[in-house]
């Protein structure tokens, strides 16, 4: 697993502005939806439901998310096998949590 970590920080840097432009467009269609004084969208309500928005937005939340903490992981934990435990740990868990989001997602 040591391979890995010159691709961590270019993954994080990577997905984290489409992360913040899906993020910052469904609270413009979720606000705009609460308050219909504001008009940034033509039509809200279809931009906040897209299912290719969700599951964009899911994608690279998860990635973002386990990448970042497993990089965390490897610069603060010290005793190498409780650092590897918990990283396996976050990949098992972020894979799975983030599989099923996405297959509710893909379903509803």
């Amino acid at each position: 697993m040591a391979d890995y970590k010159s691709l961590l920080l270019p993954l994080i840097e990577v997905t984290a502005m489409p992360l913040l432009v899906v993020s910052v467009i469904y609270v413009l269609s979720g606000y705009q939806i609460v308050t219909p004084d504001l008009h940034v969208f033509q039509n809200p309500w279809i931009i906040h439901a897209d299912k290719v928005l969700r599951v964009l937005g899911l994608l690279l939340g998860s990635i973002h998310g386990t990448a970042g903490l497993i990089l965390m992981l490897e610069r603060r934990m010290r005793r190498r096998l409780l650092r590897l435990t918990l990283q396996y740990a976050t990949l098992i868990t972020g894979s799975g949590l983030a599989s099923f989001l996405l297959t509710i997602s893909i379903l509803s």
